[in-house]
C-alpha cells in the first residue's frame, strides 16, 4: 500500500472515531419527569328491600294484593333505569311442571314510584305478558313516573343514595267464563296450581360521555 493511501485511511479512521465520540457525547444535559395517572371504574349497585314481595296461598279469582318495596342506589354511579325482568315457573296441583297459562290469570299494576303515578306503557299487563316482554327484551322501567303533571317532566333515574318506593298490585282475574256444555267455570282447571314469580331487577348505567373537563 502506498504512503498516500495509508494517509487517506488514517484520516478516514480518525474522522470516524471523532464522529463516534461526538455522537456519544452529543446530549450532555437530560431531564426526566413522570406523570402519575389513575383510572377507576364506578360501582353500579342496586339494593331491593324486601326481596320477597308476594308469598300468598289459597288464592281465588277476584283476590287483589297490594305490595310496597324499595329500590335504593347504594353505588357511586347514578342509575338510568331499573328494568323488571319476569320469569314464571308454573306447577300443577301435584307439583309437576304445567304448560297451562296460569300467568295470564294475574294482572299486574304499577301504582306509584316515589309516591308519583307510574307511566310505563305496560301499566296493566298480566304476568304472562311481562314474561313475554322479558323474552323480547322489552322489560319495563319501574322507576319512570310523572314528576310534574302540568310541565310533563319525566323522571327515569335513581341518583346515588336515592330511594324509590314502588307500590304495585297483582289481581287474580275473575273472568266468570263458563263451559257451554258442562256449565263449569273455565278457570276451574287452575285449581291447585302453583306459580313461582321471579322479578329480576336490572339497574342500567347512563350512556358514556366525554370526560375532557374532569
Amino acid at each position: 500500500m502506498t504512503l498516500k493511501k495509508k494517509i487517506s485511511y488514517g484520516v478516514m479512521s480518525a474522522a470516524l472515531g471523532l464522529s463516534l465520540v461526538g455522537g456519544g457525547t452529543w446530549a450532555a444535559f437530560n431531564d426526566v419527569e413522570a406523570m402519575s395517572n389513575s383510572m377507576e371504574a364506578g360501582v353500579l349497585d342496586l339494593k331491593v328491600d324486601p326481596t320477597v314481595v308476594f308469598d300468598v296461598s289459597k288464592l281465588v279469582p277476584g283476590d287483589t294484593m297490594h305490595r310496597l318495596f324499595k329500590v335504593e342506589n347504594v353505588g357511586n354511579l347514578d342509575i338510568n333505569q331499573v328494568l323488571m325482568h319476569t320469569e314464571l315457573i308454573v306447577t300443577d296441583k301435584d307439583g309437576n311442571p304445567s304448560k297451562k297459562d296460569f300467568g295470564s290469570q294475574f294482572k299486574v299494576q304499577w301504582l306509584t314510584s316515589d309516591f308519583q303515578p307510574i307511566i310505563t306503557p305496560f301499566h296493566k299487563a298480566t304476568l304472562a305478558d311481562l314474561e313475554q316482554l322479558t323474552k323480547k327484551g322489552e322489560s319495563p322501567d319501574i322507576t319512570t313516573y310523572i314528576k310534574e303533571l302540568l310541565g310533563h317532566q319525566f323522571k327515569s333515574d335513581l341518583p346515588v343514595n336515592d330511594t324509590d318506593h314502588i307500590i304495585m298490585s297483582v289481581e287474580f282475574l275473575d273472568k266468570k267464563q263458563k263451559d257451554s256444555q258442562t256449565g263449569l267455570y273455565k278457570q276451574n282447571k287452575f285449581q291447585g296450581h302453583g306459580m313461582k314469580v321471579i322479578f329480576n331487577l336490572e339497574a342500567t348505567q347512563y350512556k358514556g360521555e366525554s370526560r375532557e373537563n374532569d
